[in-house]
């Protein structure tokens, strides 16, 4: 992903910023390592994905659950999140980056 170029798909997309990539992981690490020391339950692994504008998702599907995050090109900007259960119930928000977030990987596991 950072070695895309600025319009590396064809329509004028930003490359990645090492700093994004690198709030995206820490983001992930520390989300994770707390739902490990809270509930020592491992997080399922996402996919990491071309965001718009620059940004990162990071992206869960399950059998009953999908949840998206959006982590922003800037650092001081929230993540936002979009949760979807199989019963068609949804939640939607935003996280501050630089915290733990066990709480959105709680709502993956069981």
């Amino acid at each position: 992903m950072l070695d895309l170029q600025d319009d590396w798909d064809g329509d004028g997309s930003p490359g990645y910023a090492p700093e994004t990539w690198e709030l995206a992981c820490r983001f992930l690490w520390n989300s994770a390592r707390s739902l490990w020391k809270k509930r020592h339950v491992a997080a399922p692994a996402p996919a990491v994905l071309e965001g718009p504008g620059g940004s990162i998702d990071i992206y869960w599907k399950l059998t009953d659950t999908t949840l998206l995050v959006n982590v922003p090109v800037n650092v001081s900007e929230k993540a936002t999140y979009f949760l979807r259960r199989a019963d068609g119930s949804e939640i939607m928000g935003s996280v501050n980056t630089s915290g733990e977030n066990s709480r959105l990987l709680r709502w993956l596991v069981p």
